[in-house]
C-alpha cells in the first residue's frame, strides 16, 4: 500500500485481469505471466490484510458504541463480490454518524494510526470526512472516516440519514457494520 494510489490501482487491476483471463482459459507468457501472478498475489495479500484491519476497526467501534456504514470498495467486497480480495480498492471508506466520527478517529489515533497527510487540517474542518488515517507498522492501510456521503458544497443535495434508514446490518467477528441498500450503493 505504501507505493501510492497508482501502484495500488495497477495491482488491483492486474488481479482482475489475471482472474478474467484465467476464466477465459487465456494465460500470459513469461515473464509477463509470472510478474502478473506475483503482483496479483501481493494485491490479494494486501486486500486480505485490509479486511483484517476493517474487522479490527469494527470491533473497536463496537466497544465505543459507534456505528459504521461501509462505503465504496469495502461495502461492495462484502455484498457483491465473492470475497474481500476480489474487489480492488485503494483505501477503506466508512460513514459514521457525525456526532460519533471524532470519537472513533481520536481512538484510532491513540492506537497508533497516523495522518496520511501532515497538513491540511483546515481543509478537512468543513470536509465530508476527517483527515485520512494510515495504519501504523508499515501496512499502509488508509482509512477515511466520513461524516457525510458527499462534500457539503457539492452539486448534489445530501441527506446522510437516508442511507442509514435503508441500510442493512452485517455481522462481523466482534462487531457489526452497516451497508447501504443496493440502490443506494449504486447511486453513491
Amino acid at each position: 500500500w505504501a507505493w501510492g494510489a497508482s501502484r495500488r490501482a495497477t495491482e488491483g487491476l492486474l488481479r482482475v485481469l489475471r482472474r478474467g483471463l484465467g476464466g477465459a482459459g487465456v494465460g500470459l507468457a513469461d515473464p509477463h505471466g509470472r510478474g502478473c501472478h506475483m503482483q496479483s498475489s501481493v494485491a490479494g495479500f494486501r486486500l486480505g490484510f485490509a479486511e483484517l484491519v476493517l474487522r479490527q476497526i469494527a470491533a473497536e467501534a463496537h466497544r465505543l458504541d459507534v456505528e459504521l456504514l461501509l462505503l465504496k470498495g469495502a461495502a461492495l467486497a462484502l455484498t457483491v463480490y465473492g470475497a474481500f480480495r476480489d474487489r480492488p480498492m485503494g483505501d477503506l471508506d466508512i460513514l459514521v454518524r457525525p456526532q460519533q466520527a471524532r470519537r472513533l478517529w481520536d481512538r484510532l489515533r491513540e492506537d497508533g494510526w497516523g495522518l496520511e497527510y501532515e497538513s491540511g487540517e483546515e481543509f478537512y474542518r468543513e470536509h465530508h470526512h476527517l483527515p485520512p488515517l494510515v495504519r501504523g507498522g508499515g501496512s499502509g492501510v488508509v482509512l477515511e472516516i466520513h461524516r457525510a456521503l458527499l462534500p457539503p458544497r457539492g452539486p448534489f443535495p445530501e441527506e446522510a440519514d437516508v442511507s442509514w434508514e435503508h441500510a442493512r446490518r452485517l455481522e462481523l467477528d466482534e462487531g457489526s457494520v452497516w451497508v447501504m441498500a443496493p440502490e443506494d450503493q449504486l447511486i453513491h
